[in-house]
């Protein structure tokens, strides 16, 4: 990997995209309070039993409608493919100069910490969602996953399943205007720099804000979390 040398340029779109992901959380979390009143009460129990996991465990986890994307291996990758595990999502893609590597090498270092925890890596998995699959190949997946852990999992599909499944997730992403004659390589894609955590069921359980929360403390609050859902150390 090159070492960036537009180096304030990049701090700026890193602030920006902090700004932006923080601003997309709480929105979400407003717009989920507004659709559920009760859970007011909810944050209230949270905050007395847990107040580490507050605005990062949801009060209510969200249920997710069924959808049908593809991992590196060519295998489906489906609702079903979620449940009976933890699973850490994040929402990229593999041309990204800065962004991407750099949160999933949060993510790499997070797996490393988890190994000393007393249940480890136990049913726990990271899952890179491509919104870039004209220039994502599975191959090409495999191998950027691959670089970080090698047990992470590479999965994309076509445009219109994958902006299905981040909608339901609340994840955002643009891709650029195509233009005639343009090179297609060099374009950058503004995404959520998020990583979303999916509960055993299947469901939307919590967030973390890459910029925000470090590995250590990211690796700390999943522990809390598990614990919270009665899974014994």
């Amino acid at each position: 990997m090159t070492v960036p040398r537009n180096i304030p340029w990049r701090m700026l779109v890193m602030a920006t995209l902090v700004i932006v992901g923080v601003l997309l959380a709480g929105w979400q979390i407003k717009g989920f309070m507004t659709r559920n009143p009760q859970i007011p009460q909810e944050i209230k129990a949270l905050q007395e039993s847990q107040p580490d996991l507050v605005g990062v465990l949801l009060p209510t986890p969200r249920e997710l409608k069924p959808f049908t994307l593809t991992d590196h291996e060519e295998r489906a990758f489906t609702l079903d493919q979620l449940k009976g595990q933890w699973t850490f999502l994040f929402f990229g893609y593999t041309h990204c100069p800065d962004v991407c590597p750099v949160s999933m090498g949060a993510l790499a270092e997070v797996w490393t910490l988890l190994q000393s925890t007393s249940n480890g890596l136990k049913n726990v998995r990271g899952v890179f969602v491509s919104v870039d699959p004209d220039r994502d190949t599975l191959p090409h997946l495999k191998e950027y996953v691959g670089y970080f852990h090698p047990d992470f999992l590479g999965v994309t599909g076509t445009h219109e399943t994958i902006r299905g499944f981040a909608k339901q997730l609340g994840a955002y992403y643009s891709l650029p205007e195509k233009k005639e004659g343009s090179d297609s390589s060099e374009q950058t894609i503004s995404h959520t720099s998020v990583f979303f955590l999916l509960d055993p069921e299947g469901r939307f359980a919590a967030m973390f804000q890459p910029q925000m929360h470090m590995p250590a403390r990211v690796a700390e609050l999943f522990v809390k979390i598990r614990q919270f859902y009665g899974e014994k150390p």
